[in-house]
């Protein structure tokens, strides 16, 4: 994984999350693992293809996503639902649509796919052969982590 492409994704994640749900994102220190496990019940899932291709995977548990969720859309939410996700899913486009402008300005060739907004009874087949960054990303609501799974072509 090069590091040219990972980072825009950590900083533009931080910086739109710190906009659209002000609560001081701080990131935690980055975890290479073996595979692709999310933490978290909630996922919000980007493929990236083109220099490289992947997953960018913005999870959290159901609280946190319930939170960030109430402060998106001003309204208290006591279980996902479709206007839930489709902020959590708007998020995702505001962070890879970001991210990818940024890589794309430099000269590399990437293209975003639309977010799918995943729960842990999804049944969403992990991947134990790939290598994944993991950044975990505090703030007021709770903690978030950004599992970056990107590989060369």
């Amino acid at each position: 994984m090069r590091y040219e492409y990972i980072d825009p994704f950590v900083t533009t994640t931080i910086r739109v999350l710190d906009s659209a749900i002000p609560g001081n994102i701080r990131r935690g220190d980055v975890t290479v693992l073996q595979g692709d496990r999310m933490k978290g019940d909630v996922a919000v899932l980007v493929r990236i293809t083109g220099d490289a291709e992947g997953d960018i995977i913005l999870s959290m548990d159901t609280a946190t996503a319930l939170k960030v969720c109430a402060s998106l859309l001003r309204e208290d939410f006591a279980i996902m639902t479709p206007r839930s996700v489709d902020a959590l899913m708007e998020v995702a486009n505001m962070i890879t649509g970001n991210a990818v402008s940024a890589l794309n300005d430099q000269g590399f060739d990437f293209v975003v796919s639309p977010p799918v907004v995943l729960t842990r009874d999804d049944g969403r087949k992990q991947r134990p052969d790939v290598e994944s960054l993991q950044i975990p990303l505090f703030s007021e609501y709770g903690e978030m982590v950004m599992n970056v799974v990107l590989g060369s072509d």
